[in-house]
């Protein structure tokens, strides 16, 4: 029940039209050559605020980041990290980069030491890809991930169903064989939290606790 960490999220509104995808704005910016800077300031923005949080509310927690796989290939990426880093003043740890489209990692060699240069700088790596194929999962054992985030929108009535709850335990449990953690997100109520809690899951993203906030609206909310 208690708050662990933050997720920042990309939200970019392209005039009076729908919120754009985070895929589509980091495309866009690849298309303009301003992905460097793109990704810079969403580290530095979500560093900033995982600062303030411990600052201004107490609150000492781990801010976690999506980026599609192929922000591996950006030979920049490494260095940005420790940038920001050192400029907010964190700990490694404190910074969670999840990852996207991980079956690409096997594809692309720069991808693979890419993640292991995270490693090394003490970033906590996340598998975020509802659909990752079986083949991606034994990235788990092969490179140095640290968590599996597992959307249950794909089976929103899981915990009714025998089956579908056994293959949530069984994955629960591989995960956790390879000694890494378990995020369970789109988690519906406070019932399917409770039975999460029971099948040993980690943590979870409950969308039931309330909509995603800004930065003042989160210290507002949870400071004190």
């Amino acid at each position: 029940g208690q708050i662990m960490g933050v997720e920042a999220m990309l939200r970019w509104r392209d005039g009076d039209r729908d919120l754009v995808p985070m895929r589509d704005a980091i495309a866009a910016a690849e298309a303009s050559g301003l992905v460097t800077k793109l990704i810079s300031a969403l580290l530095n923005r979500a560093l900033r605020n995982c600062s303030e949080f411990r600052q201004r509310a107490g609150l000492d927690l781990r801010v976690a980041i999506n980026f599609p796989a192929r922000t591996l290939l950006e030979p920049e990426l490494p260095e940005l990290v420790e940038r920001a880093l050192r400029t907010w003043s964190l700990r490694p740890g404190r910074l969670m980069l999840e990852i996207g489209d991980v079956s690409s990692i096997q594809e692309h060699a720069q991808a693979r030491a890419a993640v292991l240069r995270l490693h090394e700088i003490g970033v906590k790596l996340s598998i975020d890809d509802a659909r990752a194929p079986l083949s991606s999962l034994f990235l788990l054992a092969t490179l140095p991930f640290h968590e599996l985030k597992i959307d249950l929108s794909i089976v929103p009535d899981w915990a009714v169903q025998t089956r579908a709850e056994g293959v949530l335990r069984s994955l629960i449990e591989l995960v956790h064989a390879l000694k890494l953690d378990v995020v369970a997100i789109s988690v519906a109520d406070e019932a399917a939290a409770a039975r999460l809690v029971e099948l040993g899951c980690n943590f979870m993203q409950a969308d039931f606790k309330g909509p995603p906030v800004d930065a003042e609206g989160f210290v507002a909310r949870f400071s004190g």
